[in-house]
């Protein structure tokens, strides 16, 4: 609520839509809302904040800026004081919730596990809703194992939103290693088997939630219902649909615990790890 005017403000950074164009997906989000607010009879707006980095997200829930905000994982975990830990949202697409990643690498490299790698060549995933988590999966192995972070280990490094492209610059040897969706990679392999026969997974990460869409705690106590009941049901409109297609999903659902603490256990772990670094001095991105 802004001065008495029913506002919805939802925050958003476009670093999670990589590839889209941020007037269609500000025109989705505008017209579905709309949408919701004309279904129940209620007055009001939505309007959109754009977000950069974690800091002025979270300075904008401290400050009551953002009503509705769609951020990744670990950026929750963060700030999840303030928001409502009932009212977290996630997206399904056709392979189920979540991302599970893959490392892909030539089956004739000679390259059998991840210090083999050590400065080669690597293409990873440009921002959108899975590249976050994919950094945070590819860093996790490496300090874990000594290695240092991903600028340092390879020697050099290029970051794509398009999957296909990634997993071709591997097969035909432009690059010694890339970091894709398992879903991206099954469907590659079915339109041409040989990228299955000519590739193998080094390293495969655990099924876990790549972007939340949550809801700030004090308006979640004061609005409760249709928004909520429309969040769940936006696949069924047209318009829903349209902003589904920008998250390259299906369906919204709740987010249910043990997806949550799993997805937590990793976010822990390499929060832990990057401290650990701070903590002796080291240099981070």
């Amino acid at each position: 609520m802004i001065d008495g005017a029913n506002v919805i403000r939802y925050g958003y950074s476009m670093d999670l839509f990589a590839g889209v164009n941020e007037t269609d997906a500000l025109a989705a989000f505008t017209v579905w809302g709309e949408s919701v607010l004309d279904y129940y009879g209620l007055e009001g707006t939505l309007e959109p904040v754009e977000l950069t980095g974690f800091e002025m997200t979270r300075d904008a829930l401290r400050e009551n800026r953002i009503d509705i905000v769609v951020i990744q994982p670990n950026e929750f975990f963060e700030m999840k004081d303030e928001l409502d830990p009932t009212r977290l949202y996630c997206v399904e697409s056709a392979d189920g919730v979540g991302v599970q990643f893959l490392l892909l690498v030539r089956a004739d490299s000679g390259i059998d596990e991840l210090g083999d790698l050590k400065g080669g060549r690597f293409s990873g995933l440009d921002g959108g809703r899975t590249g976050g988590m994919a950094d945070i999966w590819l860093n996790t192995m490496l300090m874990d194992r000594g290695y240092g972070m991903e600028k340092a280990f390879f020697a050099d490094t290029v970051h794509s939103s398009n999957n296909s492209r990634t997993i071709l610059d591997v097969f035909f040897g432009k690059r010694d290693a890339c970091i894709v969706s398992a879903s991206s990679f099954e469907t590659m392999v079915e339109l041409n088997p040989q990228v299955g026969r000519k590739l193998k997974i080094l390293a495969e990460s655990p099924r876990v939630i790549d972007v939340l869409l949550c809801v700030d705690k004090e308006y979640s106590q004061v609005h409760s219902g249709h928004l909520f009941d429309a969040l769940e049901v936006m696949h069924e409109t047209v318009s829903g649909r349209q902003i589904l297609m920008v998250l390259k999903s299906e369906k919204l659902r709740k987010v249910s615990q043990e997806a949550l603490e799993k997805t937590e256990e990793w976010c822990i772990r390499y929060m832990q790890l990057m401290e650990a670094r701070e903590n002796k001095g080291e240099a981070l991105p």
